[in-house]
């Protein structure tokens, strides 16, 4: 067994991670512990407290994956920047495994972005019109298996939508869209707050008109495509 690839779900106790003379899941914590300024050994109870945890709340989670959230935390990487405050308790680990969850995500957005949308939509000199069907046609497959893609052109197919009339909001719908939205990212700010995670990006989106009016776009054209094809 690679002791830092195995998942902690496959795991019985630290005793797993024994090789000879050496305890990986020590090694890797008392490392962790290590790069935030704790210099004292965990003792095993620590240890198997950790494990306990990790087992109940982060099953999939590898050593290796542990080393390098707490790299990234260290690094000043990670959303989630808050002191340790001397100690290595279970809500700082999950706090620290939560958000680089949350980075991981996000990298892998980004390469999916990278990866996808160039071949799916090879660019050629077109016109507004053909950039805009084309983004139509990508979407209306998509969701025909019920997937919505996280990245799109929502303007170009907002604005494609109202040129063939296909949507057509009323002002009140407009402003009661725009009304919901705000309300979001109020609950989303009050969250982070809760949550103590940095709510700067939030608070201009919120004050962003250009912002707020092309998420709306984004939404109605979402609203559009999942009335077309309902969840089976």
């Amino acid at each position: 067994m690679d002791s830092l690839t195995v998942k902690i779900a496959t795991t019985g106790s630290i005793d797993a991670f024994q090789d000879e003379e050496r305890n990986f899941f020590g090694e890797v914590w008392n490392s962790a512990a290590f790069t935030i300024g704790i210099r004292n050994p965990l003792v095993p109870d620590e240890l198997r407290i950790i494990h306990e945890f990790l087992l109940e709340h982060f099953k999939t989670i590898t050593l290796n994956d542990v080393r390098e959230a707490f790299s990234l935390y260290s690094a000043q990487k990670l959303t989630f920047k808050d002191s340790h405050y001397n100690s290595l308790d279970n809500t700082f680990i999950g706090k620290v495994l939560t958000s680089y969850k949350e980075y991981n995500a996000r990298q892998s957005l980004i390469r999916s972005a990278e990866e996808v949308i160039p071949k799916t939509l090879p660019r050629p000199q077109v016109t507004k019109e053909e950039n805009a069907q084309q983004w139509f046609d990508w979407v209306m497959k998509e969701t025909k298996y019920n997937k919505i893609p996280m990245i799109a052109d929502w303007n170009a197919i907002y604005w494609h939508l109202n040129k063939k009339d296909l949507v057509s909001l009323s002002y009140d719908e407009k402003e009661m869209l725009m009304d919901n939205l705000m309300e979001d990212l109020k609950e989303e700010i009050s969250q982070y707050i809760a949550d103590r995670k940095d709510v700067s990006v939030l608070k201009k989106r919120l004050k962003d008109r250009n912002y707020l009016r092309r998420e709306c776009r984004k939404r109605t054209v979402i609203n559009y495509f999942t009335q077309l094809h309902p969840e089976k």
